[in-house]
């Protein structure tokens, strides 16, 4: 008799459930196109013809290529039919509109407007679990890394006056936020603003995050030497100041380009130097906010395998057995990526979500060109999809 304490995602007729024939072999070719570099290959032509401006229809394809793997769609309404093929398989969806880096305040009102677009989207519609919010979209990159290296005196008068305005505006629209269904993340950055945003989505979840279900959720990367540390000291603080804690866990999104600034400016990288120290801690990480369910609600972003079974695992134990109680954590997975992973979690009974990026293509390119990346080398997670995928393919063909 199979042991229902643990979660094996080796079938590939739950895994692959939802894709269609066709499906499965595009899939599967896309797949060999990473490990041909084929994609790497349109990526370094995108960056190309983007900084040069020129041959726009190509530009347009290329986008177009990439957004069809990881993209919900160029508006909410574009992402209706995805999100509701997911509810219908008992799996949520996370909307994330991805304007990356703002380079000054002028963009604030239309990134605020959309954040409140999606807000009132996901109220009514039940398909939708959790809104997310990146803070740079909202404030320029410098004006947060020179606040947090030099402090408010090194802002200009204008920069302090829409700061305090876009603070206050974001407040507003937490305090909306607060009295729906729905649930905001806020997602990490790289380590030269983080600190700061640590600061006031801190702020945020004591204020807002004081019912039985958090409506703040903070995004802490395990890959940072810093952080399990920085992550006790938060339960901790919830705990004396009596306020959920929502927590998203991720292992890092920006490893290169922390490497590289440490580099070009002579201090040691705040980040782990082997992959199985970031494992140690990512593990680590689950096992303490687990064992924190009274104050911690836990949302799990990851791909892999070895650590999603034994959230399973611990999560069965804290739980009594219960994937779906509210005490329970979320798992998500990206659009696109580790679906054979949502829909096993999902036929557990496990609370699920995919991530869903969605606006204009063009404002898109870095989180597409991040998720391209990420598969390129055909290595971990993507090797095993890949393996899946052509396991499943041989088996409809064989029953055919």
């Amino acid at each position: 008799m199979r042991d229902q304490s643990g979660i094996s995602f080796d079938n590939t007729v739950i895994g692959f459930r939802h894709l269609s024939d066709s499906e499965v072999r595009k899939r599967k070719h896309l797949f060999i196109m990473f490990h041909l570099g084929l994609i790497q290959f349109n990526i370094k032509l995108w960056t190309y013809l983007h900084t040069t401006r020129i041959l726009r229809p190509l530009l347009d394809y290329i986008g177009l290529l990439l957004a069809k793997l990881f993209h919900g769609g160029t508006n909410l309404q574009a992402c209706e039919t995805i999100t509701q093929q997911l509810y219908n398989q008992s799996i949520f969806s996370t909307l994330d509109y991805c304007m990356e880096h703002s380079n000054d305040f002028n963009q604030s009102q239309c990134v605020l407007d959309e954040l409140k677009q999606s807000l009132e989207y996901g109220v009514s519609h039940q398909a939708v679990a959790f809104i997310v919010m990146k803070v740079t979209s909202l404030i320029p990159t410098r004006v947060i890394a020179r606040l947090q290296s030099h402090g408010r005196e090194s802002l200009s008068t204008s920069e302090t006056q829409h700061l305090n305005q876009i603070l206050r505006q974001i407040e507003d629209f937490l305090s909306q936020l607060a009295d729906t269904s729905m649930a905001l993340l806020v997602d990490a950055e790289e380590s030269w603003v983080q600190n700061e945003i640590d600061h006031w989505v801190e702020g945020w979840m004591r204020r807002f995050n004081q019912g039985e279900q958090p409506k703040i959720y903070h995004t802490v990367q395990m890959y940072r030497r810093d952080r399990l540390d920085y992550l006790t000291a938060l339960i901790n603080q919830a705990q004396q100041q009596q306020y959920k804690l929502g927590i998203k866990i991720v292992r890092g999104a920006y490893m290169e380009k922390e490497q590289a600034r440490a580099r070009q400016q002579g201090y040691q990288s705040p980040i782990h130097q082997s992959k199985s120290a970031t494992d140690h801690d990512f593990n680590q990480a689950l096992d303490l906010c687990l064992n924190y369910t009274h104050v911690v609600n836990l949302y799990i972003a990851s791909h892999n395998e070895q650590s999603l079974q034994h959230a399973f695992v611990t999560m069965m134990q804290h739980t009594n057995s219960t994937p779906s109680s509210a005490t329970a954590p979320w798992f998500a997975q990206l659009l696109g990526i580790g679906d054979h992973l949502s829909y096993h979690l999902a036929h557990r009974g496990c609370k699920v979500s995919k991530y869903i990026p969605y606006g204009p293509v063009h404002l898109m390119m870095p989180y597409l060109i991040r998720r391209a990346e990420e598969n390129t080398a055909m290595d971990g997670h993507g090797k095993r999809e890949y393996a899946l995928l052509k396991q499943e393919w041989h088996r409809r063909r064989a029953k055919a």
